[in-house]
């Protein structure tokens, strides 16, 4: 019996599947199958990030972006927004300064007060009515070059008041505009900033559930836990997982849309 030959079988070795396709996995989630790629970068992501970061509105409506892009975005929106507001305060001063000279010199001119209004508004756009008249007049001494001096003198007096009329026009637009623009985004660099955290405690749920596997999030909001003071895992364990994510996902069309109308200011 002991010179039967004995056989020890090798070793059994299995190599899993990737769950991506061609082996591409999420860049956040490494064992989560890429599904798409960032619209903006072309970051690979997973399903989950997909449904949560997609966007709805402008430049890339109907795709998704990765969380690093959504963060970037709203940065640029804050920064943005910042810079339209600067704009919009230089202008209104120079708006009412000019209104103010303009009133000074209707006052001066002992006219009607609706004249000295529309003076007053005329200079609220002072630059503007400089620059029209100057083409005004230049055309006319063209036409005048020309010899044509009746309908020179027709289309100044027309080109004048049309003049007057873009000045009052851009004054008033302004005001109101400018207005309506500060009014409406004045929530916006806060809102932005509470989506932004949402955001960053809804990366760092998924990566701590990821890496803890069957442990329940009870145990892992605890004082000392991996999500302890999350504000996402605050949501699900008070509202359920389905609200926290339709919550986080209307942040992300929330910034989108307040991103359009900033870059829209313009």
């Amino acid at each position: 019996m002991s010179n039967v030959p004995t056989f020890t079988p090798p070793t059994p070795t299995f190599t899993p599947p990737s769950h991506a396709n061609n082996g591409q996995c999420c860049h956040y989630h490494p064992n989560e199958r890429a599904v798409a790629k960032c619209a903006r970068c072309g970051k690979l992501i997973c399903q989950d990030c997909f449904d949560t970061y997609q966007v709805n509105v402008g430049e890339y409506a109907g795709n998704a972006l990765c969380y690093d892009c959504c963060e970037e975005i709203v940065a640029e929106n804050v920064k943005q927004l910042k810079k339209n507001r600067r704009s919009i305060i230089a202008q209104y001063v120079f708006t009412i300064l000019g209104i103010i000279l303009g009133a000074i010199i209707g006052s001066a001119l002992e006219v009607d007060t609706w004249i000295v209004v529309v003076i007053a508004f005329v200079c609220g756009c002072l630059w503007t009515f400089i620059k029209n008249l100057g083409k005004t007049l230049l055309n006319f001494a063209k036409n005048i070059g020309d010899g044509a001096w009746l309908g020179g003198i027709f289309w100044l007096i027309i080109d004048f008041f049309k003049c007057i009329f873009i000045s009052l026009y851009g004054t008033v637009k302004k005001l109101i505009v400018y207005l309506i623009y500060i009014i409406k985004t004045s929530g916006y660099i806060k809102s932005d900033a509470a989506a932004l955290v949402q955001m960053k405690d809804y990366m760092e749920y998924t990566l701590v559930e990821s890496r803890n596997v069957g442990v329940d999030l009870a145990s892992l909001m605890e004082e000392g836990g991996a999500l302890h003071n999350n504000s996402y895992a605050q949501q699900v364990a008070t509202h359920g997982a389905e609200a926290a994510e339709a919550s986080i996902r209307n942040s992300v069309v929330t910034f989108n849309e307040h991103g359009e109308i900033i870059r829209n200011f313009a």
